[in-house]
């Protein structure tokens, strides 16, 4: 089968899934790329170093979209036959918003502890990989969607509080000098 025919799983052999080992991608990738890399493969003649040249490019593809989360399940839907809405245009439950706005605010407030915060928006994001798999394993499509979309929220947040808690400690080092 043609490499942009396969999913980006199994061109790396992994199994499709968004809780997946980093390790093992890592490795798995790294292999590929000895194999297939068109510079370890320059005395082919060039329709061989082209294809290994395609599929060096499918490789790297493959694992861009892996190694991001957010990435890795929109992957997963689409291999579904799903088309996810953009961010801006999906409804979420009024609840969920609001927690989300009142996590932001409180990584916004000075005092705030962003390590316990980051905890607990860990917990969160660990919460809706296993719905979101759990959704996927039972066919259910409009669940899994429906996670993916919190997913987005949440990872953003995290983005969020990493930098707030890096920002933090540039100013504590700056102030300690």
């Amino acid at each position: 089968m043609p490499e942009h025919e396969r999913s980006h799983f199994e061109l790396l052999g992994l199994a499709e899934r968004w809780a997946i080992d980093p390790d093992a991608l890592k490795r798995s990738y790294l292999k590929l790329q000895r194999q297939f890399h068109p510079d370890r493969l320059g005395a082919l003649d060039p329709a061989l170093r082209r294809s290994a040249e395609r599929r060096s490019i499918a490789i790297n593809e493959a694992h861009r979209v892996l190694s991001d989360a957010i990435k890795r399940a929109r992957h997963l839907l689409q291999l579904r036959g799903l088309v996810t809405a953009e961010e801006g245009t999906v409804n979420l439950p009024e609840a969920f918003l609001l927690e989300q706005l009142e996590l932001r605010e409180r990584a916004a407030q000075k005092g705030e502890d962003l390590a316990r915060l980051a905890e607990r928006v860990a917990g969160d994001w660990d919460a809706l990989g296993r719905a979101f798999d759990a959704a996927l394993e039972a066919g259910d499509l409009t669940g899994a969607e429906a996670v993916f979309h919190r997913m987005q929220f949440v990872n953003k947040l995290r983005i969020e509080l990493e930098r707030s808690r890096q920002h933090r400690q540039g100013n504590e080092s700056i102030a300690a000098d």
